[in-house]
């Protein structure tokens, strides 16, 4: 299943940050978990943190539908 959300986050000093994510979840079968692999950008017109705009991530997680908890690893280009 395909998986797309869209936010923002605000920095301490008060800037945001929009963070767009995309990629796939893969229920695993006989198992309350779900493996995804994300796709994420950030874009942003703070100058401070205008260097997020040139970066890509991407990530690697583990969902736990039982307990609710998810195991995240993310990688930056």
């Amino acid at each position: 299943m395909d998986a797309l959300t869209s936010t923002a986050v605000e920095t301490e000093d008060g800037h945001r940050i929009a963070m767009h994510i995309d990629g796939v979840a893969t229920p695993r079968s006989n198992e309350p978990m779900t493996d995804l692999v994300a796709n994420v950008r950030l874009t942003t017109a703070a100058p401070n943190y205008d260097w997020v705009n040139k970066k890509q991530i991407w990530g690697l997680a583990t969902v736990n539908l039982e307990t609710a908890k998810i195991h995240d690893e993310s990688f930056m280009q």
